[in-house]
């Protein structure tokens, strides 16, 4: 074997790596929001978005995505749900009506004195202990690779799966959208919010 090929075998080793690191968190992420809906009736995506609007609002849709990484479409799919659930309220602007401010209310106050973190438990007693560089050196390269993963202004989307793959792997659900199937891998817990009408 050539330098050549083993530096191309320890590269598709590296990805194949990465690739079963990242389905891990995936699992462990909608796992717990799964966990949240069921306990306390709220996800995780909800839960992030109160929290931002509790601690930052009022705030816009576009600014709310912006600030929780989520599509302005999922957001705004999130807050008609929280609206109903009298969590939180929608203002037009006076100044713009063309803005709409969020904002949260007494009942959303009370739901999260009491709700536990968006990321488990476990996660956060365990990255606690960590020592100061090591959290760094973990957040640099988490940040790094959702950079990564960020698509170029203009791209395609992926394109869509067929049906014998999707067949093949129940842990992802297909649609009709490419760009939504894009979403539900990079934002698993979006899946999660068009699931939980």
């Amino acid at each position: 074997m050539t330098t050549d090929e083993k530096n191309a075998d320890s590269e598709l080793a590296r990805r194949g790596e990465v690739l079963k690191a990242l389905r891990q968190i995936i699992q462990s992420v909608d796992l717990h929001s799964r966990h949240l809906l069921r306990e306390h009736g709220i996800t995780g995506p909800q839960l992030v978005i109160l929290q931002e609007v509790a601690n930052f609002g009022p705030l816009t849709v576009s600014r709310l995505a912006g600030a929780t990484s989520l599509s302005q479409g999922t957001v705004t799919n999130i807050l008609m749900r929280l609206e109903k659930g009298g969590l939180v309220t929608r203002t037009r602007s006076q100044k713009d009506k063309r803005q709409v401010y969020i904002e949260t209310t007494e009942k959303c106050g009370d739901l999260l004195a009491s709700a536990p973190s968006p990321l488990h438990e476990t996660f956060v007693e365990r990255f606690g202990e960590l020592e100061e560089w090591e959290q760094e050196m973990i957040l640099s390269a988490l940040k790094r690779l959702a950079a990564i993963m960020t698509p170029a202004p203009g791209a395609a989307p992926p394109r869509k799966r067929s049906r014998k793959t999707v067949q093949a792997d129940e842990t992802d659900e297909a649609t009709d959208d490419p760009e939504k199937d894009a979403e539900r891998f990079l934002n698993p817990s979006d899946a999660l919010e068009n699931t939980s009408k």
